[in-house]
């Protein structure tokens, strides 16, 4: 994705190991790697960076340099996590009524979200979208959205050559018109810019339910649940 003059490639949740690989796969090809919270690469004027929640961003094209890794990020055993931990890379539960379910996307809030917004575009990755989905489908309550079309209650905003439309709408209409990355449509709904979405009453999914989720993300994470086979 090219987004306000910089290409993004997401990438899966990264867990230590992974960023190691990385780390690694780029000081083989000649860059100076740096690591802190996230990883730095520079090679020449080129710099890029990559963050463990999931995502590149760099000034150059990305396919060429992260490309080649990408099999043997793959092959890297899946570290095992808890519920617990799984579930606090993905979205957070708050404590008042109406609950609020903070969800933390890699790309899709903020800064990020206004450009993709402007591109037409979705940054949201099939697990984010996965269980995101869930969440808002199982709530059965109405939930503060953006959408490109038209619903009732909702007030305008115009981002780029799009209008987009922010109220609230119905879990079943919202969770069944969530896009995803490469996915975008006609009629299209997007999380929030703040990620915050306002549940009226605490329908959460069960444990079995999230743990089902967990279990059907494939590559797109490098943790697996404790127990399950890595």
């Amino acid at each position: 994705m090219d987004l306000g003059g910089r290409h993004y490639l997401l990438l899966p949740k990264l867990s230590p190991s992974q960023l190691k690989v990385i780390g690694e796969g780029l000081e083989a090809r000649g860059f100076r790697v740096r690591k802190s919270r996230h990883l730095v690469a520079r090679k020449g004027r080129d710099s890029l960076r990559i963050l463990p929640s999931g995502y590149a961003s760099s000034s150059m094209d990305l396919v060429d340099v992260i490309a080649p890794l990408v099999p043997s990020l793959l092959t890297t055993p899946k570290e095992p996590a808890s519920l617990e931990f799984l579930s606090s890379l993905y979205f957070t539960i708050g404590q008042e009524v109406p609950v609020g379910v903070r969800l933390m996307p890699r790309m899709e809030s903020g800064r990020l979200w206004d450009l993709l917004r402007r591109g037409r575009t979705c940054g949201l990755a099939p697990d984010e979208h996965k269980v995101a989905s869930t969440l808002i489908e199982g709530s059965d309550s109405v939930l503060n959205a953006t959408a490109d079309f038209p619903f009732e209650g909702a007030s305008t905003r115009v981002l780029g050559a799009t209008r987009y439309y922010l109220g609230r709408l119905p879990s079943k209409d919202y969770a069944a018109r969530l896009t995803r990355a490469g996915s975008v449509g006609h009629r299209n709904s997007f999380l929030p810019r703040s990620g915050l979405v306002t549940f009226r009453g605490c329908k959460i999914p069960s444990r079995v339910k999230l743990i089902e989720v967990f279990e059907d993300i494939g590559d797109w994470s490098g943790y697996c649940l404790q127990g399950a086979k890595g």
